[in-house]
């Protein structure tokens, strides 16, 4: 039995790394998504020098009367930059994401970010699927069972009998 879970232990354990990788390196870039767009989006440049201040109840507002059939998934502030917020908004149907800047003085929202539906929007569909759709969502949940199962295999291995 103990030859038998180690040779499974080995096999899973070459497959998920693979993935788990990939995983991590997608991770690693949303995390500092936000220096990446800085350095990608010219919409985010400085307006001014002033630094208007803005609530979240504001940029939601404005978003919701300007995108009506989306959802607000998600709104990033810049720090002292001066830069516009950003917000990820998903069709209300469960289609696809916009990535859209705020421009809070005009209360207004600017264009579509183009180059965050590029780059960033990849490697974020990437991390969350695969770009597999619903089958890709399947095998993150079969990844993290492998996970588990190599992580308590490896500890029954580990642990002196």
């Amino acid at each position: 039995m103990r030859v038998t879970l180690r040779r499974w232990h080995k096999k899973l354990g070459l497959v998920a790394a693979i993935f788990l990788f990939l995983q991590a390196v997608s991770g690693i870039a949303l995390v500092y998504r936000s220096t990446i767009e800085s350095t990608a989006l010219i919409e985010r440049e400085v307006i001014g020098n002033e630094h208007h201040i803005a609530s979240i109840d504001m940029v939601v507002e404005i978003l919701l009367r300007d995108y009506p059939m989306y959802e607000v998934l998600r709104v990033s502030f810049p720090g002292q930059s001066g830069g516009l917020p950003v917000a990820r908004l998903r069709e209300l149907n469960g289609g696809d994401y916009v990535f859209v800047s705020i421009d809070v003085e005009g209360h207004r929202a600017l264009a579509n970010l183009e180059s965050l539906n590029g780059l960033m929007f990849w490697v974020f569909r990437f991390h969350e699927n695969f770009h597999l759709g619903v089958v890709g969502k399947w095998l993150n949940v079969i990844l993290g069972i492998s996970l588990t199962f190599l992580v308590l295999t490896g500890f029954y291995f580990w642990w002196p009998l």
